[in-house]
């Protein structure tokens, strides 16, 4: 996904027409949208072993609920059984808390996006120089969702693996 992402945005920069602009860019918001969500899929099959896939709705609400819940259990666990240090539990507590909040709005935001992108054609992508933006974003910070999804997927991950798993 990434990579057509990629090749679509760097196309925006060099196409002449603004329609062929806008038809690019919005293919490589919705691009880098899917490579963020099947980042996020593939953390909640890994911890919850879920299985179906959850819709695009329900996944940011599934990270904030679900997911974190089932880690904070474990840590209050292994704080009880002194398998980790409190302090250490605490950290890993906050650390998942940031994590999961951060990703989960990080979907909302590209979700919305990938909305507008697909279902609303009379907002248009247009470039400016070298900047493509549509809606408020640019294209530049959307490249960025799927390696922030995996900063925040692994910092939750690292906490899931000290716990054993």
């Amino acid at each position: 996904m990434r990579q057509v992402a990629d090749h679509l945005r760097q196309q925006t920069v060099t196409l002449g027409s603004e329609q062929d602009v806008d038809a690019f860019a919005r293919s490589a918001f919705n691009r880098y949208y899917y490579a963020s969500y099947l980042v996020a899929r593939g953390l909640d099959r890994e911890i919850r072993a879920a299985a179906q896939s959850p819709g695009h709705k329900a996944l940011p609400e599934i990270i904030v609920g679900t997911l974190r819940e089932r880690i904070l259990r474990e840590l209050r666990s292994a704080a009880k059984s002194r398998l980790l240090p409190y302090g250490r539990v605490e950290s890993c507590k906050a650390k998942v808390c940031s994590a999961t909040q951060s990703l989960s709005e990080l979907l909302i935001s590209g979700y919305g996006l990938r909305v507008i992108a697909d279902y609303e054609p009379e907002q248009i992508a247009h470039r400016n120089g070298k900047t493509v933006l549509l809606s408020g974003t640019t294209l530049d910070a959307a490249a960025r969702w799927p390696e922030r999804a995996d900063r925040f997927c692994g910092e939750i991950l690292s906490v899931w693996k000290e716990l054993g798993h």
